[in-house]
C-alpha cells in the first residue's frame, strides 16, 4: 500500500510560521474556491520549511502546501473557525503574545533588573496604614495625609512603633503582627512602599507614603543578604481554638516519633491538617522571603542541612514541623529575565504604569495624539464636586458632542468618555469626585491608544501576524482531522474491519515452517530423539509420548522440545533445513547442545491474524482515510495555480 504523508508532518511542515492569506501584496499564486494565497506567502512558507522537506522538490511542497490549504479551507466551511471555543482560545493565544508589542521594552527591562537588584536582598519593615476610599474626595485625601502626618510625629517624638500602630492601624493584621510586616522582598509590596525600604537605612521613619490601599507610615527594620529560595516539607496539627493543647500534645508526640527515626513523609500522610501537601509527604513548592508567615519562614531558613527539621513552630494556622529539602540561591539575571517581565506585567500597580505610560508617549508620537482640555469642562461644573451617574447618561446622549482628543485621523468625543465613566461608576456602586476627571481620561486616551495599537499589529508586525495564523491553523487543522480521520479509526469500528478485508493480502505471512525443535544434552540423546520423531510424523505417536521415553531414566530432562511457526531469519537451525516435511537429516550442535528439527508442514503464504497486525492495520487505515479525504478536497474545491508565478520562484 503507497504511504502517504502523515498528519504529525504535515504539522510539522506547515505549523510554522505563515503570513495569512491575501495579507501580501502581489498577484496570487493560488487560488482555492476564491481564497486567494500570495507568491509571497508560499515562499514565506517554503523557506521556513526546506530543512525539513527531505530534498523534496518545489513542486512536491506546493502539493502539500494546497493540500495543506485545503484542509483549512474544509474547516471553515464546516464553520469550525466561528465556535465559541475556537474563537476563545486564539483570542487568549493573541492576548498572550501581544503583550511584548504593547510594552516599552526599554522601561520594563529598567524595572526588571531594578527588581532583580532588590532580591539580593531581604528586607524587614513595619507600617501603619490611613485607609483610603478607592476614589476619595480632595478633602477625606487631606484628612488622611494629616492623620498620618500625626501619627509620623509621635513615634519621631520617641512613642512605641508597636503601640501607635496596634492604636491606629487600619491594617486589620496588626493584631497579631503590631504593624511588623517581617521579611519580604521585591515584587512582593507596592512599588512606592518597596521604594522607601529599599531605599533607607533600618530605623529610618518614612513621610506618609500613598499607595492605592491609602497612607503608610513605614519604619525600615533591618535589610540583610538574600538566602535564596528553601524547599521544605511539613506537618501541621491545626488549631480550632478549642484544642490549643491538645495540638500541642499531639505535635510534640510526633516529634519524638521523628526523632526516635520513624519517616516524616509518612508521618506526614497519616497525621497532617494541610491537606494540600500531607498526600504528597508534606512537601510544600519552593518559597522565598515573605511568602509564608513569618514564623514559618523563620523557622524554615533557620534550618542549614537538608533532612533535618525544626522543633515545633506555632503559627496563626497551627503548630508546625519542618523539614528542609533542599535550598537554592537566587538565579543569574538572564534565567529569570522574563519571568521578572511577567510578573511586573501581570500584577499591575505602579510598575506595570510606568511602563504604560513610556509606551502610551511613544504612541501619541507615532500617531499624533492631539489633545481638547476645554472638552472636558462638561465634566466639572457639577456643584458639589460630585458627578452622579444619572449626570453622566445625561452627558452621553448629548446630541452634538464636542472631541475630547484625536489621534490616526480618529476623533474621540465627549459622550464615549460620559459613557465610559457611567459604567466605572457602575461597576464599584459609588459616585465620582470631578478630581478624578482628570486621571480617568487619562487612562481612557491610553486605553483608546493602545487598544488602536493592539488592532494593527498583524499589519505592522509580520512576526506576529504569522504566529497568531500559525496558531489558529493549528486548531483548525487538528479539529478536521478529528472529525474527518480520526473519529473514524477505531478497532471496532466497522470500517476499520472492512478496510482489513479488503486489503488483508497486505498484511502477508511469508513461506512457514510448522516445525518442532528438540534440545538434547548430548549427540546420543539427540539421535535416539531423531529414530523416536520417525513415529510422530507418522501419527502413531506424539511428542508427549518421545519425551516421557528419552526422560524417564533421568532425574534430569535430557531432552526437551519446542513447536512453533517459523519464518526465513527467525532461527539459524530452521534456515539451514530443507524446507520440506520430515526429520532434518543432520544433527545441529551449539555449545554443549544438539538440536533435531521435525518439519510437520510446509504453510504456504497467508494472510496474518487482525490481532497480530493491528497497529500496522490502524495506521495505514489512518493513510487510507487522510489519501480518500485529500482526493475529495481535489475534487470538491476549486483551485487554480499561476504557474507563471512559480516558474518565476528561484529558491
Amino acid at each position: 500500500m503507497k504511504k502517504g504523508y502523515t498528519l504529525i508532518k504535515l504539522f510539522l511542515l506547515f505549523l510554522l510560521p505563515l503570513s495569512s492569506a491575501g495579507s501580501s501584496a502581489g498577484e496570487p499564486l493560488i487560488t482555492i474556491n476564491g481564497t486567494e494565497i500570495t507568491r509571497e506567502e508560499f515562499i514565506h512558507s517554503y523557506k521556513r520549511n526546506y530543512k525539513l522537506l527531505e530534498d523534496k522538490s518545489l513542486d512536491e511542497f506546493l502539493g502539500m502546501f494546497v493540500d495543506f490549504k485545503l484542509k483549512i479551507a474544509d474547516a471553515r466551511e464546516e464553520g469550525l473557525h466561528e465556535s465559541p471555543g475556537f474563537i476563545k482560545e486564539v483570542s487568549a493565544y493573541r492576548e498572550k503574545l501581544a503583550r511584548p508589542y504593547l510594552t516599552d521594552s526599554g522601561a520594563l527591562e529598567k524595572l526588571a533588573k531594578e527588581a532583580y537588584d532588590r532580591l539580593r536582598y531581604n528586607v524587614s519593615a513595619s507600617h501603619i496604614l490611613i485607609s483610603t476610599g478607592l476614589f476619595p474626595s480632595p478633602e477625606d485625601a487631606a484628612n488622611a495625609y494629616e492623620k498620618a502626618m500625626e501619627i509620623r510625629e509621635r513615634i519621631v517624638a520617641g512613642e512605641s512603633f508597636r503601640l501607635v500602630a496596634m492604636a491606629t492601624s487600619d491594617d486589620p493584621s496588626v493584631k497579631q503582627n503590631g504593624g511588623n510586616l517581617g521579611y519580604f522582598t521585591a515584587l512582593q509590596m507596592s512599588y512606592p512602599f518597596e521604594n522607601f525600604v529599599y531605599n533607607s537605612d533600618p530605623g529610618e521613619i518614612s513621610e506618609p507614603v500613598r499607595s492605592s490601599f491609602g497612607y503608610h507610615i513605614i519604619r525600615t527594620d533591618e535589610k540583610i543578604e538574600s538566602a535564596g529560595e528553601v524547599r521544605t516539607a511539613h506537618i501541621m496539627i491545626a488549631l480550632t481554638g478549642e484544642n490549643d493543647d491538645e495540638a500541642r500534645e499531639k505535635i510534640d508526640e510526633l516529634h519524638r516519633r521523628l526523632r526516635a527515626g520513624e519517616s516524616f513523609e509518612e508521618l506526614a500522610r497519616e497525621y497532617s491538617d494541610d491537606i494540600n501537601s500531607a498526600p504528597e509527604g508534606g512537601i510544600l513548592p519552593w518559597f522565598g522571603a515573605g511568602t509564608m508567615v513569618r514564623e514559618f519562614e523563620e523557622a524554615a531558613f533557620s534550618l542549614t542541612s537538608q533532612g533535618e527539621f525544626s522543633d515545633p513552630v506555632k503559627t496563626r494556622y497551627g503548630w508546625h514541623i519542618i523539614k528542609l529539602l533542599d535550598r537554592k540561591p537566587l538565579p543569574p539575571y538572564h534565567e529569570i529575565s522574563e519571568e521578572l517581565k511577567d510578573r511586573i506585567m501581570l500584577y499591575g500597580g505602579e510598575r506595570e504604569r510606568i511602563v504604560r505610560t513610556a509606551f502610551v508617549n511613544s504612541l501619541k508620537k507615532e500617531y499624533n495624539f492631539r489633545e481638547y482640555p476645554q472638552s472636558l469642562r462638561i465634566f466639572r461644573r457639577q456643584e458639589d464636586d460630585i458627578i452622579t451617574r444619572s449626570e453622566l447618561e445625561m452627558i452621553s446622549r448629548i446630541q452634538q458632542p464636542e472631541p475630547i482628543f484625536s489621534f490616526a485621523g480618529r476623533q474621540y468625543y465627549q459622550n464615549e468618555f460620559a459613557a465610559h465613566l457611567s459604567e466605572l461608576v457602575r461597576k464599584h456602586g459609588t459616585a465620582l469626585h470631578i478630581n478624578y476627571i482628570d486621571e480617568m481620561y487619562r487612562d481612557f486616551a491610553e486605553t483608546k491608544l493602545i487598544g488602536f495599537e493592539n488592532s494593527r499589529l498583524e499589519e505592522k508586525h509580520p512576526s506576529f501576524r504569522y504566529q497568531v495564523k500559525e496558531y489558529s491553523d493549528g486548531l483548525l487543522l487538528y479539529e478536521i482531522t478529528r472529525k474527518r480521520v480520526w473519529s473514524e479509526i477505531s478497532v471496532e469500528s466497522e470500517g476499520f474491519a472492512n478496510f482489513y478485508k479488503k486489503y488483508k493480502d497486505n498484511y502477508i505471512w511469508d513461506t512457514r515452517l510448522d516445525a518442532t525443535i528438540f534440545n538434547a544434552s548430548g549427540e546420543r540423546a539427540a539421535r535416539r530423539t531423531a529414530r523416536l520423531a520417525e513415529r510422530i510424523l507418522s501419527g502413531r505417536r506424539d511428542t508427549g509420548w518421545l519425551l516421557n521415553r528419552v526422560n524417564r531414566l533421568s532425574g534430569e530432562p535430557v531432552v526437551t522440545a519446542e513447536r512453533s511457526y517459523f519464518s526465513k531469519g527467525d532461527l539459524d537451525i530452521t534456515d539451514m533445513v530443507d524446507w520440506e516435511r520430515g526429520i532434518s537429516e543432520k544433527i545441529f550442535r551449539a555449545g554443549e547442545n544438539y538440536f533435531v528439527v521435525l518439519v510437520h508442514d510446509v504453510i504456504d503464504p497467508e494472510p496474518k491474524p487482525l490481532e497480530m497486525v493491528q497497529e500496522e492495520v490502524l495506521q495505514d487505515y489512518q493513510e487510507y482515510l487522510e489519501d480518500n479525504w485529500r482526493k475529495e478536497l481535489r475534487e470538491r474545491y476549486q483551485i487554480r495555480i499561476n504557474r507563471e508565478l512559480l516558474s518565476g520562484i528561484g529558491l
